[in-house]
């Protein structure tokens, strides 16, 4: 099983390059405007956890700085839910952090399955996958996760990603990286899960020019393409750094801050106040039908070909600054 990474590099304290914000909503350099940030929605990191201490979640509550980053569920063999590694806490701020990313009140809920690509495994996201499940089923919150990662399948894993699919939680997974090195690695998503558990929103990625990443796994199990390549997010161990990243690991997380955002226009409009089947059902249909059609280049034929466009979101709350 591996997380969906391919390249990193940083700490960088220049200011970094939201390319893949600006694609999403205008294309136009620094215009990116978070419509419906994702207030008073969960999102669950299901990763190596997430540095709670980062600017990037950092909200001003009466003066007082507060991260909006909570501890939720961790493997018995580790003492907490912050990271220790660098994956989680790049895919939170790609998520929702107020620099980085898209739904930027969201709350932030840390799920560490792994402190490094090597120990993770589906037994672990398993049992993180049957925690979140009770939880929203305890809060009626509406609720995300995200799961930048893959492997073969394992059917309590699956069973426990389609429950929290049929109790209303929306779930969206990387699709996958390959070895571009490697002519005969595997590229197919429908050979890993969670990408090929139905109604899960399964992302692929794409580069500035708009074209399929190099490293990205497709196929018909992928249902959207994101920005994937070369991605600034936050670094986990200095605080206000950043890094630069890429992987489907960082595609997620761009549809799971967008997802965020439409799950507080569906609340604020009062269509859903609690999660249930629709509420999934109608998150994967917005999310393509507010995608640019036909858009991804270098797909073959037989791939869906959808780029994720967050600028559908609306909401009668004030938007973040």
């Amino acid at each position: 099983m591996s997380m969906d990474e391919h390249h990193s590099d940083g700490p960088h304290n220049a200011s970094a390059d939201f390319w893949n914000l600006d694609r999403i909503y205008s294309r136009e350099k620094g215009k990116f405007r978070t419509c419906a940030p994702g207030t008073k929605i969960d999102a669950y990191v299901v990763d190596s956890g997430i540095n709670p201490d980062h600017d990037d979640f950092q909200v001003e509550i009466d003066g007082v700085n507060k991260s909006r980053v909570k501890p939720g569920w961790h493997h018995k063999n580790y003492s907490n839910t912050e990271d220790t590694y660098y994956h989680g806490t790049f895919v939170a701020s790609v998520l929702g952090g107020k620099t980085c990313g898209i739904a930027r009140n969201v709350n932030l809920i840390a799920v560490k399955v792994c402190t490094n690509k090597s120990d993770l495994y589906l037994t672990t996201a398993d049992a993180a996958v049957k925690w979140i499940t009770k939880q929203v089923q305890n809060n009626s919150i509406l609720s995300v996760i995200n799961m930048s990662f893959g492997g073969r399948v394992f059917r309590s894993f699956v069973n426990a990603v389609k429950a929290a699919l049929n109790a209303g939680i929306v779930v969206v997974a990387s699709a996958g990286n390959h070895n571009v090195s490697d002519l005969y690695d595997e590229t197919d998503s429908c050979k890993i899960v969670p990408a090929n558990i139905t109604r899960a929103i399964t992302v692929g990625a794409t580069n500035k020019d708009d074209y399929l990443s190099a490293f990205s796994f497709l196929g018909p199990c992928v249902d959207i393409y994101a920005p994937g390549s070369h991605i600034s997010g936050a670094n986990y161990t200095l605080d206000p750094m950043y890094g630069v990243s890429q992987g489907t690991s960082f595609s997620a997380p761009l549809v799971a801050g967008v997802v965020a955002g439409m799950l507080q226009v569906f609340r604020d409009a009062k269509y859903y106040t609690k999660p249930s089947k629709d509420v999934v059902k109608d998150i994967n249909k917005y999310i393509i039908k507010y995608a640019e059609n036909g858009k991804v280049k270098g797909l073959p034929k037989g791939n869906n070909n959808f780029m994720l466009q967050a600028t559908g979101l609306y909401t009668v709350d004030t938007p973040a600054s």
